[in-house]
C-alpha cells in the first residue's frame, strides 16, 4: 500500500508541474514586440487544453499540442509607446499577466565578445550611463548556456533602459537601438543572445553545419576526446585533488616555505568538452533556438575574431 501511495504521489508531483501554464522566457514584464508583422506568441499547458492570449484589443484562442506546447500569432500591429499588458489564461483557470508591454522594432544582437562587451566598460561609460534614461528602448539579457540538445526555452528578463539598469546591457546593441530609436521615434527591444570568445560553429544549427567536413572533423575529435567523461567521478576526483593542494599550502605557509608559483596555482576541474560554449550548435541549442520564432525585424552580428586564428579557418568563416 505504501509503495503505491508513493507512486500516486509522484504521478500527482509530475503532473501539476508539467500542466502550469507559462510562457518562454522572452515573453515577459517590460517586452517589446514587432510592429507590422503576426506576432507569436507561445507557451505551455495541459496537452489538449485551451488557452486565451489577450493583447492590445486582441484575443487568440488556441489548443495545447501533445507536448503541451501552444502558439498563437496576434494580428499586425502598429507601433505604440503606450504600456499595455497582455493576459494568458488556460481553461482550466490559470492565469499569467505580463505588464509594461510595448510595440516598436525588434533586434536580435548576437556575437562574441564584441557584442557582449558591457556599456559599463564603453568609451564615457560614466557619462553614458547617467544620461540612458530612454523608457522605451529595452533590453533582454539572455543567460549564457550551452547545451548539445535543441532547447525549448532559455532563462533571462526584459529591463527597461535607465543608469540603474544599462550598465550590463552590450554597448553595441544599446547604441545602435539608441540611434534606431531616435531616427524612428518609436519603442526598441533589442535581444541581446551573445558569448565572450566563441566561434561562429556554437551559434550555427547542427544541420546547417553537416554540410562543413571541416566542421564535423572537428566535431568528431572533440566526441573521442571527451568520450568515457564522468562528471560524477571528476568531482571526486577533484575534491582529493584541490584537498590536497590546500593541505600542501597551509603545511608551507605554517612552516614559512616558499611555494613556486605553479605549486601555488589552484588544480582545475576538468570539464566535458561536448558541454564547451565553442562545441559545434551549443549556443545554437541553448540560447537562439528558444527564441525562434520571437517577431523581430533583423538581426546585428559582431562576431569573427575567434575565427580569425588561420587563413583556412577565415576562409571556412567565409563559407
Amino acid at each position: 500500500m505504501r509503495r503505491w501511495f508513493v507512486l500516486v504521489a509522484v504521478l500527482l508531483v509530475g503532473v501539476s508541474s508539467f500542466s502550469e501554464l507559462r510562457l518562454a522566457a522572452a515573453f515577459s514584464d517590460n517586452m517589446v514586440l514587432q510592429r507590422d508583422q503576426k506576432v507569436p506568441v507561445w507557451g505551455w499547458a495541459n496537452p489538449g487544453e485551451e488557452v486565451t492570449v489577450q493583447f492590445a484589443g486582441q484575443q487568440a484562442v488556441v489548443k495545447a499540442g501533445k507536448d503541451g506546447k501552444f502558439m498563437v500569432r496576434l494580428k499586425k500591429m502598429a507601433a505604440n509607446k503606450a504600456a499595455q499588458a497582455m493576459t494568458v489564461q488556460s481553461a482550466g483557470g490559470d492565469k499569467l499577466e505580463v505588464k509594461n508591454v510595448l510595440v516598436g522594432e525588434v533586434w536580435l544582437c548576437s556575437g562574441q565578445s564584441n557584442m557582449h562587451m558591457m556599456v559599463k566598460n564603453s568609451i564615457n561609460a560614466d557619462e553614458e550611463i547617467a544620461n540612458a534614461n530612454y523608457p522605451l528602448i529595452r533590453m533582454f539579457l539572455t543567460d549564457l548556456k550551452a547545451s548539445t540538445e535543441l532547447q525549448a526555452d532559455c532563462t533571462g528578463a526584459w529591463y527597461v533602459t535607465t543608469p540603474e539598469n544599462v550598465p550590463p546591457f552590450s554597448a553595441t546593441a544599446f547604441f545602435f537601438g539608441r540611434e534606431l530609436h531616435k531616427k524612428l521615434d518609436v519603442p526598441i527591444g533589442l535581444i541581446r543572445s551573445s558569448w565572450g570568445g566563441t566561434c561562429v560553429e556554437a551559434w550555427s544549427p547542427m544541420e546547417s553545419l553537416k554540410n562543413f567536413p571541416t566542421v564535423m572533423e572537428y566535431k568528431a575529435d572533440i566526441d573521442r576526446q571527451a568520450e568515457g567523461f564522468e562528471q560524477a567521478a571528476e568531482d571526486e576526483r577533484y575534491a582529493k585533488v584541490l584537498a590536497k593542494w590546500q593541505e600542501n599550502v597551509k603545511a608551507a605557509k605554517k612552516e614559512g616555505r616558499e611555494l613556486k608559483k605553479r605549486d601555488m596555482k589552484k588544480p582545475k576541474k576538468r570539464t566535458d568538452l561536448k558541454m564547451s560554449q565553442n562545441y559545434p550548435a551549443n549556443l545554437y541549442n541553448a540560447m537562439i533556438n528558444p527564441l525562434v520564432p520571437y517577431g523581430i525585424r533583423g538581426a546585428v552580428w559582431y562576431q569573427g575574431e575567434r575565427n580569425s586564428k588561420t587563413i583556412a579557418d577565415a576562409i571556412l568563416y567565409r563559407e
